[in-house]
């Protein structure tokens, strides 16, 4: 299960990482050689950059591709290994009941019931295991992306605030209840 969660969560991260790269392939459009990955990686020119960004890029979707297959296997492996147990868990248990029991509670009910909750356990492990962590770690990312830029504006070397322009003195209409303008 823990194979399963760790693929989930990278498969999470790797479907991620290409909206982030597209951040910083702006980030070099418009800042060129004073760019993060100027600085992370000492390419300083912009098409190595964009270059090197496109390279990240497909080994990312090759990461993201296999850590999506692996976790597809695993998951379906101990979705069937539950089921497979809480099948042979629930045949026993119905084996030990006293006969008494089944006069008062249809079989075909009983097998019913078992068989539909074993069932929806085993689309949940399947499917909605994953797609619970997808959503836990989409939002756990999201929340570090929004927060990132605003660290980076403040602490940005050489960044000047802009000031805003004062705008004109609008001058009422003559005869308006406001008067004359005055500067």
């Amino acid at each position: 299960m823990w194979l399963a969660t760790i693929l989930t969560i990278l498969n999470k991260i790797f479907d991620v990482a290409p909206e982030i790269l597209i951040g910083f392939a702006v980030d070099v459009v418009v800042t060129d050689q004073n760019s993060l990955v100027s600085q992370w990686t000492g390419i300083h020119d912009r098409w190595h950059q964009l270059l090197f960004l496109g390279i990240l890029n497909v080994v990312i979707w090759v990461l993201e591709s296999a850590s999506e297959y692996g976790y597809s296997i695993v998951w379906r492996n101990l979705a069937q290994t539950v089921e497979h147990d809480a099948r042979m868990d629930a045949y026993a248990h119905v084996q030990r009941l006293e006969l008494g029991y089944f006069e008062d509670a249809s079989t075909g009910g009983l097998m019913s019931i078992l068989n539909d909750d074993i069932n929806q356990l085993e689309r949940f492990l399947d499917t909605g295991a994953k797609e619970i962590i997808h959503t836990v770690v989409n939002v756990i990312i999201v929340g570090i992306v929004m927060r990132r830029p605003l660290r980076r504006a403040r602490a940005r070397p050489g960044a000047r605030p802009r000031r805003r322009r004062r705008r004109a003195a609008r001058r009422p209409l003559p005869g308006s209840p406001r008067g004359p303008c005055r500067r």
